[in-house]
């Protein structure tokens, strides 16, 4: 029994890394993993499939810049490091996540497991066939509160991200201000990554009007297109 509880121990603590910034221990999803490349730069790993030791970091600015100043790089990859500046490896984390959105979206829009446009979101919520939505930035209004109430009924987690323009890539290049995706692993994924994205695009924000206010100039990482932000939050029915 107690060695059954050891092993399940041991299951629960791998899902969670140390920040080499502030070493806090967060979720493995919730954190950015960087591995060193060929000439000792440090490259984003955020699919978790780079070959080599990872140093693992909270989705805040403010970690990159600690690990930065006390080379914590270099000791947990256990060799010499590479970084000019922790603004640009920022940058890059930013979006290289974004990237990892789109990519996610498009694998939800070539498997068939997307539903766009407000008629069949709205099907997919009756029926609870709906895991994850994903609301443009630009949407209307009346859209966002139609769309909000009704996931907050089903208790399906929405996100509001990337433009109508951006959407449209899934939908065979139609405007499309609202999706769902039913696969609940590729939901999954989409809101953890969507959640990281959010805590990066914060930081860069907060670091920027800190920056500005200490007249300093600005964060090197420009700014993102599109609010990204939480609409609510729940869990859906919707099967895989």
């Amino acid at each position: 029994m107690a060695r059954n509880r050891r092993k399940k121990s041991k299951r629960r603590a791998g899902s969670f890394r140390t920040c080499v910034g502030c070493r806090k221990r967060r979720p493995s999803g919730m954190t950015v993993r960087v591995v060193r490349g060929p000439g000792g730069e440090l490259l984003p790993d955020l699919y978790g499939k780079l070959p080599g030791r990872g140093a693992h970091l909270c989705p805040d600015f403010a970690c990159f810049e600690k690990a930065t100043e006390k080379n914590s790089f270099s000791r947990s990859l256990r060799a010499p490091t590479r970084i000019e500046d922790p603004a640009k490896l920022f940058e890059v984390v930013l979006e290289s996540s974004r990237n990892q959105i789109r990519a996610i979206l498009s694998t939800a829009a070539r498997s068939a497991w997307l539903i766009a446009g407000r008629t069949n979101v709205d099907n997919a919520l009756r029926n609870k066939q709906v895991a994850l939505l994903v609301l443009a930035t630009d949407a209307s209004a009346s859209l966002v509160g139609e769309i909000v109430d009704k996931a907050k009924s089903g208790k399906v987690r929405c996100h509001s991200i990337l433009t109508v323009s951006d959407l449209s890539r899934f939908h065979r290049g139609k405007p499309l201000a609202v999706l769902g995706i039913r696969h609940r692993g590729l939901a999954r994924r989409l809101n953890t990554e969507i959640i990281k994205a959010f805590a990066l695009t914060t930081s860069a924000e907060k670091t920027e009007n800190r920056l500005a206010t200490a007249g300093h100039g600005q964060l090197t990482v420009p700014a993102v297109r599109g609010k990204i932000r939480e609409r609510n939050s729940g869990t859906s029915g919707a099967r895989s």
